[in-house]
């Protein structure tokens, strides 16, 4: 059973998150189609990004180009 849990935000950027806690692994899901996972994440940064008043400000400032990142191909 996977640990991934979705939320969709309400984002002109992005569109669905999903984050396993146990792995701490964050998966941002764009608009656009592309989707890109992040390791090592803590729970308290995903916490804030989903609390965010603009989740994709939140998300540029404090997680893209801050944490590894791959793009998931699906």
């Amino acid at each position: 059973m996977s640990g991934m849990h979705y939320t969709v935000v309400q984002s002109s950027d992005i569109k669905i998150v999903g984050y396993d806690r146990s792995r701490e692994l964050l998966h941002i899901k764009f608009h656009n189609g592309t989707e890109y996972a992040y390791a090592n994440v803590p729970y308290s940064v995903v916490r804030e990004l989903l609390e965010a008043k603009s989740v994709g400000r939140y998300f540029h400032q404090n997680i893209k180009e801050k944490f590894h990142y791959e793009r998931v191909y699906t």
